[in-house]
């Protein structure tokens, strides 16, 4: 058997050995991610991404692998949608664009083309930013279709369907000297009842039309993102925003509904119906994590909740100021 041995060590079919000569670590809404790759075009998506944040949490750091076939020449696949399964999560566009990851010990890896990884777009939508945000919400997070914004040390969660104005309210704030912490996608830390936020506050992403809202954004052209639609997306540090955190603490959860035609102003909302609502975005990972982060939204649900109807941006803005003010 010994003189087997190094005969069959030598062989490497799975690639276990592929070599993976650069690492950068960044710190997505301050959690430590190490990312191991043979591509600079990687590199850069990650610093693009994330070099602006800075570390808050001394964890151990999510191990993500990227290996990319320099050699590949396919053209970049058609998207699909992610798969998962108890504690594993599937990214599969084709047999040479894949990503597999364990959400329960944050640790993926992925093999890609050159095709893929060079559309930084594409590559950080589809695979980069869902690998990231998949894991660590696996392991420290609930995810809130919301965004958030902070006055007077009280965060505001705008909360609710695409189109009802979330980001461009929140900007309207922004912009008045509100402090900008996430346009529409942010997180509770779990476990802990304190209802500390965290968000993405470095960029901000609007729909083509919130130019009629704010002329100042006409200056930005329209891109088309890696899910086809058309959008500005801007660093807020090019918009010169005031303030901006990566965390603040939740003191209300507020429904808006945009160009309301009828009463304008507040008035409360059903906690069970806000409760379904914060639900409906919790679906990745096995059942542990899942019930766990339906048992962390129970600290929100004892907030003031609230529907705003309001006419435009600066109206809204301005009543959000008196409710938080008050």
């Amino acid at each position: 058997m010994e003189a087997l041995c190094p005969k069959l060590t030598s062989q490497d079919p799975l690639q276990y050995a592929f070599p993976l000569p650069l690492m950068h670590i960044v710190f997505p809404m301050g959690f430590p991610v190490r990312i191991t790759t043979n591509s600079e075009e990687v590199i850069l998506t990650a610093k693009d991404a994330w070099d602006c944040c800075s570390e808050l949490f001394a964890c151990t750091p999510l191990d993500i692998r990227f290996a990319v076939d320099e050699d590949a020449t396919s053209q970049r696949p058609p998207a699909v949608l992610p798969r998962g399964k108890d504690n594993l999560f599937a990214i599969v566009h084709s047999a040479d664009n894949f990503a597999i990851a364990d959400l329960s010990r944050g640790t993926s890896f992925s093999w890609l083309t050159p095709a893929v990884v060079s559309d930084h777009g594409y590559f950080r939508y589809h695979f980069l930013d869902s690998l990231v945000y998949s894991m660590l919400g696996g392991l420290y997070l609930t995810p809130i279709h919301a965004a958030c914004i902070t006055l007077d040390v009280s965060g505001v969660l705008l909360c609710g369907e695409s189109r009802t104005g979330k980001t461009s309210l929140a900007y309207a704030c922004a912009i008045k000297g509100w402090t900008y912490v996430a346009d529409d996608a942010s997180h509770l830390l779990r476990p802990g009842t304190d209802r500390r936020i965290l968000g993405r506050p470095h960029e901000i992403r609007f729909r083509s039309t919130a130019t009629l809202l704010f002329p100042e954004l006409s200056a930005f052209t329209p891109v088309r993102r890696a899910n086809g639609k058309f959008d500005l997306e801007i660093k807020t540090c090019d918009l010169n925003l005031p303030y901006i955190s990566t965390e603040t603490r939740a003191g209300y959860l507020v429904f808006p509904k945009r160009d309301f035609e009828g009463p304008v102003g507040f008035r409360k909302l059903d906690r069970d119906i806000a409760a379904a609502w914060l639900c409906e975005v919790l679906c990745v990972g096995e059942e542990s994590v899942r019930q766990a982060q339906r048992e962390s939204l129970a600290a929100l649900l004892e907030l003031p909740i609230f529907e705003l109807c309001y006419r435009d941006p600066i109206d809204g803005e301005a009543r959000l100021r008196a409710l938080v003010t008050r």
